[in-house]
């Protein structure tokens, strides 16, 4: 959840906030556990899917879904570096805001 606040508050996106996080995803089965609990959260996110204040747009979350699933798809696929594709996939979720 504190991933979704920085992408969609931060002016600029700094790749030091996520360092933590990047370290833990290096392993393949960890991002893929990443990516499903961040999926998880978009639909929190649905505006009145749950009793939360805040919500994000359709068009954001439809976005963000399949870059997710891109992600996904592209390290099973192609066995692409982890922490490259979640830097790419962190840069291409705050371009679509």
């Amino acid at each position: 959840n504190k991933s979704f606040d920085t992408i969609l508050n931060e002016k600029d996106l700094d790749l030091d906030d996520f360092s933590e996080l990047i370290e833990l995803i290096k392993e393949s089965h960890v991002l893929k556990v990443f990516l499903e609990e961040m999926i998880f959260l978009l639909h929190e996110k649905i505006p009145g899917y749950s009793s939360s204040q805040e919500s994000i747009s359709l068009h954001v979350l439809s976005a963000w879904n399949t870059l997710i699933h891109s992600t996904m798809s592209n390290r099973i696929s192609y066995n692409q570096n982890t922490k490259l594709l979640f830097e790419t996939l962190l840069y291409q979720m705050r371009e679509v805001i």
